[in-house]
């Protein structure tokens, strides 16, 4: 995490989340890339209630948690990332998919469309 010095008296706020290539490597060899999906979108839902805190804005987790609002930006981040772990696994249409599928369906519990 950095915090630096930024135009109009205000902060920037960088954080860096790294895991080892090899230990990521194995586990999605051993499990598929859903794992990467399943912590990238838990990390964007967490680092928009900090956006939230630290601009001020109030962010209400009882109200956010399963509305329409949180499905549809969990059903976002979960295609960004299996997007992502498709390019770089070299996964097909099909394969990123059944992962964003797989994630819908077990964080978007419901009707099985994730709606």
């Amino acid at each position: 995490m950095r915090l630096t010095g930024a135009p109009g008296d205000t902060t920037s706020f960088e954080l860096e989340h790294t895991s080892a290539a090899a230990t990521v490597d194995t586990l999605v060899r051993e499990q598929g890339p859903v794992g990467p999906v399943g912590v990238g979108a838990g990390w964007d839902t967490a680092l928009l209630a900090l956006d939230h805190h630290l601009s001020g804005s109030p962010f209400d987790r009882s109200a956010w948690t399963g509305s329409p609002e949180s499905r549809a930006y969990a059903r976002l981040s979960h295609r960004a990332w299996g997007d992502a772990a498709g390019a770089y696994w070299e996964l097909d249409a099909e394969a990123v998919d059944a992962v964003v599928a797989f994630a819908d369906q077990h964080f978007l519990p419901g009707d099985g469309t994730g709606e």
